[in-house]
């Protein structure tokens, strides 16, 4: 546990260096990373190691900080909300692999549903078919406004998602859902890049 002094420490030195952008992952193991314009620390929770990496590129500085745990998916959650109450920051894009933690899909959903309601990006994928209706209720219920990437490999037959308007960028991988009303509709928006 931190002291309030210490919080109020790192409150105080928050409030003048750059603010952090901040990303959610659970695709290859939950990540919490923070990133400025030239550094980035990321925070692993792995079911297989634990320690420090860092790797030095001419313009950018990435650490990474392995947690060794055995509930990946709850200490990700508390990390989060630690960092969160700390630096009172706000997560801006958030990378999911659907079907990672399978029993723990519809769980990870509600967190990040429960954090905050909007993101700048999200990137969402699978290769299994099963997840269109976590993708569903995850779409229904948490917007991307700026960027969108669906890198599914799979849709069962009579899958379909309403896609967000307005966004600058949306990606869909295998976008056999899609009917032409609704891509027409997509398409009608002239300022955003689209690709299918």
């Amino acid at each position: 546990m931190v002291s309030s002094r210490t919080r109020r420490s790192v409150n105080s030195y928050s409030r003048i260096t750059p603010k952090f952008r901040v990303s959610l992952a659970v695709n290859r193991e939950p990540t919490v990373s923070l990133k400025t314009e030239h550094e980035s620390w990321s925070f692993r929770w792995s079911g297989s190691r634990m320690g420090f990496e860092r790797i030095v590129d001419k313009y950018y500085i990435f650490n990474t900080i392995y947690i060794y745990s055995r509930n990946q998916i709850e200490e990700w959650m508390k990390g989060y909300d630690y960092i969160r109450g700390v630096l009172r920051c706000q997560v801006e894009t958030i990378y999911l692999d659907l079907k990672l933690f399978p029993n723990q899909d519809k769980l990870i959903i509600d967190w990040l549903i429960s954090q905050q309601q909007s993101v700048n990006c999200m990137v969402i994928g699978s290769c299994q078919e099963e997840c269109d209706d976590d993708l569903k209720y995850l779409m229904d219920n948490m917007k991307a406004s700026k960027r969108l990437e669906l890198t599914m490999t799979h849709h069962k037959e009579d899958f379909q998602l309403e896609l967000p308007e307005g966004l600058h960028h949306l990606r869909v991988g295998h976008s056999e859902f899609i009917k032409y009303e609704q891509l027409m509709k997509l398409l009608g928006c002239s300022e955003s890049s689209r690709h299918f």
